[in-house]
């Protein structure tokens, strides 16, 4: 099983540590293709990317961790 917390405690990021950048709330939705398509994610490159893998029925746990990806091509 997989696991995600919405914890704000338990973010880091810019996004979440300056507070010049705003405030941040996080919703949970389900994972899948309705919820996603049916909400503004940004950047649009990712909504494509989680969308096309949604619909396609793809486990998207089981997809390469692309952070580890980008950091062994450079």
């Amino acid at each position: 099983m997989h696991a995600w917390s919405a914890k704000a405690s338990d973010r880091s990021g810019p996004e979440f540590t300056d507070p010049a950048r705003g405030e941040y709330h996080l919703q949970l939705l389900p994972l899948t293709a309705e919820a996603v398509g049916a909400i503004n994610l940004k950047p649009d490159a990712l909504a494509r990317f989680l969308l096309s893998h949604l619909r396609g029925g793809t486990d998207l746990f089981v997809l390469p961790d692309l952070r580890t990806s980008q950091a062994a091509r450079t």
